[in-house]
């Protein structure tokens, strides 16, 4: 139940921060990822794409550090979730990363990163790299 709701909440970080039609793919793709399902090898592919071109980092502080703490996290967790939460990880970096080129959205992330990471405390106990 836990990680229902913290894929809710990341999962809408990710649309809620200035999502691009590249970010709906890549949100696409991670909740078919998250449901078990193959998302569509196109859609996958585009969405892989659109990501290849974007920092690798946002440039805001808290949100920088939620991503590398969640992929730290990610990497202990059991090897059937691990692909589920690299999805959702990539999908929040890249929603981020186009956020962070709007000033008026900008304004939002620091915030929006922290309670990211608080919602992951919460629903991921066992991982202690926050």
């Amino acid at each position: 139940m836990r990680r229902s709701i913290f894929w809710s909440l990341s999962l809408f970080a990710a649309v809620g921060c200035g999502r691009a039609d590249a970010d709906a793919d890549a949100v696409h793709v991670a909740a078919a990822t998250v449901k078990g399902e193959a998302p569509a090898p196109a859609r996958a592919r585009e969405a892989e794409a659109a990501r290849a071109e974007l920092p690798t980092e946002v440039g805001i502080a808290a949100c920088d550090e939620h991503v590398a703490g969640y992929k730290e996290c990610a990497a202990t967790l059991p090897a059937a979730e691990q692909a589920a939460h690299a999805a959702a990880i990539e999908a929040q970096r890249a929603a981020w990363v186009r956020a962070s080129a709007d000033p008026a959205l900008a304004a939002a992330l620091p915030g929006a990163c922290a309670a990211a990471t608080a919602a992951a405390k919460v629903a991921l106990p066992e991982c202690k790299t926050w």
